[in-house]
């Protein structure tokens, strides 16, 4: 039982949440010599994200708090 909450824990620990999804490419034309990236604004955003489960296995809702 505390293995398969432990191999859920680190399971969840893999999957990170990313606030700012800009890409790391762009395309522009030949030449310029700057390039404006759009940006979503988000880039100081935090979000905490609390996850549990009872002793029987099921997994409860997350809790996610926007800091």
């Amino acid at each position: 039982m505390i293995a398969k909450l432990m191999s859920y824990v680190i399971q969840v620990r893999r999957l990170p949440v990313w606030c700012n999804m800009v890409a790391e490419t762009t395309i522009d034309a030949f030449g310029k010599r700057s390039t404006t990236l759009k940006t979503t604004g988000h880039e100081k955003a935090r979000v905490s994200v609390c996850l549990a489960a009872k002793a029987e296995e099921t997994k409860l809702k997350p809790m996610v708090y926007s800091l």
